[in-house]
């Protein structure tokens, strides 16, 4: 009867998260990834890399503010090759900050830019938005190498100085286009597609940017295309709402950004994802 009672858990816990479409590929350069070896031959010889993504997980947080207007929901999105722990995986973090600016750029039909104020040079962020943020972390791939790899309109290149030596050059510029119609259409249309056909690559690329980091959402949660914005105030998403979007974004080494020094990761990732926030069911027991 025990065993029973715990394959019945086990299936009622099947499915209820995770599950999804979506894929996020792109070219990766990190200095120091596994028993010292680098993963790519360089910053301009990137390893093509491909997350196989099998994994879709989404927590909306809610803003207790009694206030509508001041109220700051979020959502967390995780990618992941694996179903197993953050620590032990590869996987794309993405952190929708501001969900009332989300809803907005979904409405205009417009990119989302990704940005963090974590990466600010100088200690300067007055000027830096921190909205949308994304993050790649390579746990099991490159065990060796822990320094953040951050989605961002940055980018590396080498020092005038030291040609072994990888600075980022700029600062975090507006990171997506404003879209024409044309281009909207186009999205609309990829967004109309198949979330796991990588052929999308280079359109998106063209679309968004090869060297920007944005998100364009295809859905998000009940947010309507050309709705009113003062109707989106407060906006949240909640368990079952679909989520689906379109990603394009430099990587980078932040940690090498914020302390000025010699880069040791650089790189690209686009993709698609299309899923439903699920709840994870806690533990039952049956009769």
């Amino acid at each position: 009867m025990q065993r029973i009672t715990l394959l019945l858990l086990l299936g009622s816990l099947g499915g209820c998260i995770g599950r999804g479409d979506g894929w996020v590929i792109g070219k990766l350069w990190l200095d120091n990834c596994k028993d010292g070896e680098p993963l790519g031959e360089g910053y301009d010889k990137q390893s093509d890399f491909d997350l196989h993504a099998d994994f879709f997980s989404g927590e909306p947080i809610e803003d207790s503010n009694k206030s509508v207007s001041q109220r700051s929901n979020r959502l967390t999105i995780r990618i992941q090759n694996t179903s197993n722990n953050l620590e032990v995986s590869d996987g794309l973090l993405i952190q929708v900050v501001d969900l009332d600016l989300a809803a907005r750029s979904f409405a205009d039909s417009q990119p989302m830019q990704i940005s963090t104020s974590d990466l600010c040079p100088g200690g300067d962020c007055s000027l830096v938005e921190d909205d949308l943020r994304a993050s790649l972390y390579l746990y099991a791939t490159c065990p060796d190498g822990r320094q953040p790899l951050t989605g961002s309109s940055y980018s590396v290149s080498p020092s005038a100085q030291d040609a072994t030596c990888l600075l980022s050059s700029g600062t975090q510029t507006s990171a997506c286009p404003t879209l024409s119609a044309t281009q909207r259409q186009a999205l609309e249309q990829l967004c109309e597609s198949d979330f796991n056909d990588r052929g999308s690559y280079d359109a998106i690329g063209q679309l968004l940017g090869t060297s920007g980091a944005c998100m364009f959402f295809c859905s998000l949660g009940e947010a309507r295309r050309g709705q009113d914005p003062s109707e989106l105030a407060g906006f949240r998403m909640s368990y079952g709402d679909r989520i689906a979007a379109i990603i394009s974004t430099n990587i980078v080494d932040g940690r090498a950004i914020n302390l000025q020094g010699c880069a040791a990761a650089a790189g690209e990732l686009r993709g698609m994802f299309d899923f439903q926030l699920a709840r994870g069911r806690s533990a039952q027991s049956f009769p």
